[in-house]
């Protein structure tokens, strides 16, 4: 993927275009959060750059890094990025923008409650190749994909109670969200 024009080393807000959730990282608390509405702050991200075209995610407010743990769970706390703490970047035909973590493989995506959830690089690839064997139109794959893989996050409602943490979940394991 070209990163000539993804902004970096400036805030931005990442933004779920399908279902416009923000990633977040609350008051005291390194937990990165999948939070929804929008009528909250935003949360300020800068984009670094860092080695071999990769890319660390680190909050404007406190400076820290967003990590994927061996656990799957996601969380705003190194100073510095390190291995850990690293993606690659990449797109959709819809120009969509994924977060793939260096050191699991795993996809960065906010799944249903508010959970987030990351699937396994190589099984996203057997997937499509799956729906491709079955006959499904290029659209139509290109669909579900995205609606399954797209990176969100969110800001919580008042008094709604939706606070979940973010997670880097691989979506074969079974969720007692489910």
């Amino acid at each position: 993927m070209d990163l000539s024009e993804i902004p970096f080393d400036v805030p931005v807000i990442l933004q779920s275009a399908r279902n416009r959730k923000n990633l977040q990282n609350p008051l005291g608390s390194k937990h990165a959060r999948c939070l929804e509405n929008n009528r909250d702050i935003y949360e300020q991200l800068i984009l670094r750059r860092v080695r071999d075209d990769k890319v660390a995610i680190q909050c404007v407010r406190n400076g820290r890094f967003l990590q994927v743990r061996t656990t799957g769970e996601c969380v705003f706390d190194p100073k510095e990025p390190g291995k850990n703490e690293l993606f690659t970047m990449e797109t959709n035909a819809n120009c969509a923008l994924f977060f793939v973590s260096c050191r699991t493989g795993n996809l960065l995506q906010c799944g249903d409650f508010n959970v987030r959830q990351v699937m396994v690089h190589e099984e996203r690839k057997k997937f499509v190749l799956e729906l491709a064997r079955c006959g499904m139109a290029a659209g139509e794959i290109e669909s579900i994909v995205t609606r399954l893989f797209d990176m969100s996050v969110a800001i919580p409602e008042p008094n709604k109670g939706n606070k979940g943490p973010v997670y880097a979940k691989r979506l074969d394991e079974k969720s007692d969200l489910a």
